[in-house]
């Protein structure tokens, strides 16, 4: 069972490569996310990052694990 997660958000420049793929020009602010969740042993069981165009994005962040 993935016991928590732990999520980075931090503001970032994008580059040339980003741009293209957000369709937004280089240069803009955009939202860079890494997450990762882990076992109840520690164990990294999850990893992602992802950027985000800042004009259209909006962010709640809800976990919710059971705990045995």
């Amino acid at each position: 069972r993935i016991d928590r997660s732990l999520d980075t958000l931090k503001p970032v420049i994008a580059d040339d490569d980003v741009a293209r793929l957000l369709d937004i020009d280089p240069g803009s602010p955009s939202i860079y996310i890494q997450t990762v969740s882990y076992l109840q042993d520690n164990t990294p069981i999850e990893y992602s990052e992802s950027i985000f165009r800042t004009n259209v994005s909006h962010f709640i962040i809800e976990r919710r694990y059971d705990q045995m």
